[in-house]
């Protein structure tokens, strides 16, 4: 998955901590975390999101 943004942003710390990605249930409406992914600066416009291989939900919140 990849963010962008229409201004330049500066990530300063943990990227962990600034977003915060969970899961939406469509029968719930419950979220649960989501685990393995990862957060790769691409430019100061765009993150890119890299879940696992193998993962299925496309309901995803950041």
């Amino acid at each position: 998955m990849f963010m962008s943004f229409s201004n330049a942003v500066s990530f300063t710390g943990n990227l962990y901590n600034t977003f915060s990605i969970t899961s939406s249930g469509r029968r719930l409406l419950q979220s649960s975390g989501v685990t393995g992914y990862q957060i790769i600066v691409i430019d100061p416009q765009t993150i890119q999101i890299v879940f696992p291989p193998g993962s299925t939900n496309t309901n995803i919140n950041v």
